[in-house]
Parts: structure tokens; sequence; C-alpha cells
């Protein structure tokens, strides 16, 4: 199913796609995912951290991620792990929005700390009654598909 989510999103000029899912599953359905992805793996909580401590003087944390993000491997297609960190409330980011522009002439791939719920086509970061819960509308821009084969995207 992710092949055909990669071949979908190259064929729809789609860029991001996100694998999401809460299950014990998700472990075992990301190691397959990252196995058979074609580009770099970076994870971001690392090096997104070891960059801003290389910074001289940080004007503007978002400014920074959202530069960082956009040029990671110099364009190559790219894998991404521990995004967390863009969900830290410090950064004052808006994940999907920063993901989707480092997607724009390549494929990104990330592993979505949360899950998709297909009922309401919304990506979840937290929990409901968590202060960090979040959710994002998913659209036509971005392909999520879950541990569990569901996806946003038609059989290519």
């Amino acid at each position: 199913m992710f092949l055909q989510a990669l071949t979908k999103a190259r064929s729809a000029g789609v860029g991001l796609v996100l694998l999401s899912g809460d299950s014990e599953d998700k472990p075992d359905f990301i190691a397959q995912c990252r196995d058979a992805f074609q580009g770099e793996y970076v994870n971001l909580g690392i090096e997104l951290s070891r960059y801003l401590l290389d910074c001289d003087a940080v004007v503007s944390l978002s400014m920074e991620a959202s530069n960082f993000v956009r040029s990671v491997k110099d364009g190559a297609d790219v894998f991404l792990d521990g995004i967390e960190i863009l969900f830290d409330s410090g950064m004052e980011v808006h994940p999907i929005s920063i993901l989707k522009n480092a997607a724009r002439h390549r494929i990104v791939c990330a592993n979505w700390p949360g899950r998709f719920n297909a009922d309401t086509n919304e990506l979840c970061f937290g929990d409901e009654n968590d202060p960090v819960f979040r959710s994002f509308a998913v659209d036509s821009e971005t392909i999520v598909l879950d541990e569990t084969g569901r996806s946003t995207c038609e059989e290519p």
C-alpha cells in the first residue's frame, strides 16, 4: 500500500505523504515504509535540534525551523522521522505548512506522531483532552496512509 501511495503522489504531483497510526503495529509499519522508500532518512528532532544549537543568534525559531526543513538534504526526496519537535509550543509553527512547503519540488514522507481520523478527514496530534492536542484538516496536497491500510488516495 505504501508504494501505491508513493506512486499516486508522484503521478498526482503531491509531494507530502504522511504515515499515521497509534496502534502497536505502527513501528513495524514505519520500518517497512522507511525500508521501501527510495530517499534520504532524517530524524528531524535530532537534526533540527543540532542546527538550532549551532545557530549564533536565533531571531525566530519558526523561521529557522521552516528554512531548515525546506533545505534538508538539498531537495532530495526525504523520509522524516521525529517530527514531534515541530509541535513544541516554543517553535510557534504550523507543522503541516512547514512539511507542505518542504514537499513542493520533491517527495517528503513523514512519520506523523498521531492518528488519522477518516470520518473527519483530520490528522490529530495528542489526546483530545490534552492541552497539546491539535487537529489538522487534510487536503488534496497531502496523502495520508495509516498502518491499517486506510489512505486518502485512490488506488492507482
